[in-house]
């Protein structure tokens, strides 16, 4: 038919963003560039309005897009008013999570992931060879070892290690990206810990603080590849003890 433009079967799909999209695209920009701080109050429906020239269904279907996004929180009730939230790692282990689970991605998946970059990290802090770090991750083994009659606080020490690690890498991109596995992480360390005690025996516990402390040998070194082969050794069999075990279920983001 002339003059219709989807007769072109090679005529690309063009998507017009919504007055709704574009409104949130300018606040989310504001936000994560720090224009809109984390905790203050977003300006009223009316305002957002007219600045913008939309409609109020349009700055409602905006502040929904966000609040989707963990970006802000729409108050309801005789109070009113929007919430900013600026992005955070926990925010984004928890939609990272669901993503896995939609996927169906199990915990030796990530635990992979893990293994293949903690090292890394690991290199990096000993290319460093920065004094605070080795002091915390000193500071932390010495606290590991304060703690291993209680298993708990064992565990939550014992992967405040690995997140130092990442934190003090250097590299921003590889931080936010550890950080988000670490939680998810975590959050399956200590399910399984509640759920099978007897697994994280005072055995496994020792061998963990053992092989921390040969990781800080090397970055106290300033061992880049010793402490990435340190590193490998040491998550290689400590995942094995929360792994499930072969055909046992248990998603990355539980």
């Amino acid at each position: 038919m002339e003059g219709d433009v989807t007769t072109d079967a090679r005529a690309p799909l063009i998507r017009h963003r919504s007055n709704a999209e574009l409104v949130a695209n300018h606040l989310r920009h504001s936000i994560v560039r720090g224009e809109l701080p984390d905790g203050s109050a977003l300006p009223t429906l009316e305002h957002l309005r007219r600045r913008f020239g939309v409609g109020l269904p349009a700055t409602r279907e905006a502040l929904r897009i966000l609040e989707s996004e963990g970006l802000v929180t729409v108050l309801r009730g005789n109070t009113g008013g929007s919430v900013v939230h600026a992005p955070s790692l926990s925010g984004a282990a928890s939609r990272l999570g669901m993503v896995l689970r939609s996927q169906q991605v199990d915990l030796t998946d990530l635990a992979g992931a893990l293994r293949a970059i903690e090292p890394v990290c690991a290199q990096l802090c000993a290319e460093q060879s920065d004094e605070a770090t080795v002091g915390e991750l000193t500071e932390l083994i010495e606290q590991t070892r304060a703690a291993t009659a209680d298993e708990h606080t064992a565990i939550a020490l014992n992967r405040r290690f690995h997140e130092t690690l990442a934190e003090r890498c250097g590299n921003r991109t590889l931080q936010a990206l550890v950080g988000t596995l670490e939680l998810l992480w975590s959050g399956q360390e200590e399910d399984w810990a509640h759920n099978l005690p007897s697994k994280y025996t005072m055995e496994n516990r020792l061998a963990g603080i053992a092989a921390h402390e040969r990781v800080l040998d090397r970055i106290r070194a300033g061992d880049g590849p010793g402490a990435y082969l340190a590193m490998g050794e040491h998550i290689a069999e400590g995942y094995t003890y929360v792994v499930p075990d072969e055909g046992a279920a248990g998603g990355a983001g539980a």
